[in-house]
């Protein structure tokens, strides 16, 4: 039993890693602490705050503090640090029906080549009322998609090439609607509200909104994940 969830334990992307070096084998982690295999070390996020994150002096000594706190990091990240961020770095997630996967793959390496890539299978199910997440009309009961993420630098900062957040996001966006996804709206969305509403069935939030006389008084959800109101411009 591999008890990862120790703070001087490597990081878990590290650890596979250099388990697969080894030539693999079977391993048994404790359910919790799987499910926060990535806790530790933000997905692969934290080697960009904290290089020498995973060196095993400082999990020894230090471990114990991570993963910094998220709301810390942006309490005291300035101006020029968030537009860094933004420009210099890639945080994407979108969810795309299985039978696209390859596809998805091939296109993120293209946009993004940004490594390791996160890959999460979803079931979205047709339910009454449906949400904003529908299978299509040739499924049945439910549909199958992949969650493909990509977080840390791209290939292009990383070489000292131009890169142009903005276009990679809006060619992450295109993608998404042609093959029938879904883009997370956690992160740096440049949808516009007609594309939004292609994107997502919106169908159920306008009549609840219709229902409780929301109009006019509380923000539509575009409104609250389009870059203006994310990025403070």
């Amino acid at each position: 039993m591999n008890a990862i969830g120790w703070w001087f334990k490597s990081w878990f992307y590290k650890h596979c890693g250099s388990f697969l070096e080894r030539g693999g084998g079977e391993e048994s982690i404790p359910l919790r602490q799987y499910y926060h295999r990535h806790t530790r070390s933000i997905f692969w996020e934290a080697e960009l705050i904290i290089p020498f994150g995973n060196h095993p002096l400082f999990r020894s000594l230090l471990g114990w503090m991570m993963p910094p706190k998220v709301s810390f990091l942006k309490l005291t990240q300035g101006e020029s640090i968030r537009a860094y961020y933004e420009d210099r770095h890639v945080c994407q997630d979108i969810l795309v029906p299985i039978r696209h996967l390859a596809e998805t793959i091939e296109f993120f390496h293209t946009n993004f080549e940004c490594y390791p890539l996160w890959l999460c299978p979803y079931r979205t199910f047709r339910t009454q009322p449906q949400g904003f997440l529908k299978p299509s009309q040739e499924a049945c009961d439910y549909e199958m998609f992949v969650d493909v993420g990509a977080y840390g630098a791209p290939g292009a900062v990383r070489r000292g090439e131009p890169y142009d957040s903005r276009r990679a996001v809006r060619r992450v966006e295109d993608f998404a609607i042609a093959h029938r996804g879904y883009q997370c709206l956690y992160a740096v969305s440049e949808l516009t509200r007609d594309e939004y509403r292609r994107m997502f069935d919106c169908a159920l939030h306008d009549s609840v909104r219709q229902k409780y006389q929301a109009e006019g008084v509380f923000m539509d959800t575009y409104d609250k994940v389009k870059r203006p109101v994310r990025s403070g411009t």
